[in-house]
């Protein structure tokens, strides 16, 4: 292995950020299963956060095993948040409810810089491997 792979095997620079970001999403999907539950929304609302949610855990644990098929489930799972917020954002414009476009917004920004990287990035390359 050539010193730049080298440098370039283990959880470290951006993946730190995005190893951040998998733990933050846990508590939110938390968040608005809860929610869901509570106002006794369609199932479907209650279903996507929890998949979501396990998606998330099996991410984790797949990132902390470093195995060759994270990088698959995390297009996947990053695929879906997308998916989640353009849904959410057709969602409240044909309501006429706007007062939270602007979180579901960011949410798919987010969901398309993490995509990007995931997809281009050389450090989970090299670091799962197994």
């Amino acid at each position: 292995m050539s010193e730049e792979h080298k440098e370039l095997v283990g959880i470290d620079g951006w993946l730190v950020f995005y190893l951040f970001s998998l733990f933050l999403f846990l508590f939110g999907l938390l968040s608005c299963a809860y929610n869901a539950v509570e106002e006794e929304l369609h199932a479907i609302f209650i279903f996507f956060p929890l998949l979501l949610f396990v998606l998330d855990i099996i991410l984790l644990f797949l990132l902390w095993k470093k195995k060759r098929t994270f990088r698959t489930l995390a297009i996947v799972f990053q695929s879906l948040i997308i998916f989640d917020a353009i849904m959410s954002i057709t969602y409240y414009v044909l309501s006429s409810e706007s007062y939270q476009i602007g979180s579901i917004c960011i949410q798919l920004f987010l969901g398309i810089i993490w995509l990007i990287y995931v997809i281009k990035s050389k450090r989970i390359e090299y670091t799962c491997v197994n």
